[in-house]
């Protein structure tokens, strides 16, 4: 079974949400989910969500989504640094 370390899509969400005192149903909630396994699935980086589920994500949590999604923000300004350059 893979380590939280091997998922492919990295982020903040369980820090942030740890931070603002919220449980998995607040933010399920204050997203129009119901199916919290979705939410889990996002905070351990198993899935990565929609533009719309992680923007409603970043607005529940009030940070920026870019901030949530650190790892995948630095990758992308990497890449396409890298391209500029090319």
């Amino acid at each position: 079974m893979p380590t939280p370390d091997n998922y492919p899509f990295p982020n903040q969400l369980r820090r942030f949400r740890h931070q603002r005192n919220m449980r998995l149903i607040d933010v399920a909630k204050k997203t129009g989910h119901v199916n919290l396994c979705q939410i889990v699935a996002w905070e351990k980086g198993r899935k990565l969500p929609s533009l719309k589920n992680a923007i409603k994500l970043a607005n529940a949590l009030k940070v920026p989504v870019e901030v949530l999604f650190i790892e995948l923000t630095h990758d992308i300004r990497t890449a396409m640094s890298k391209r500029m350059r090319e």
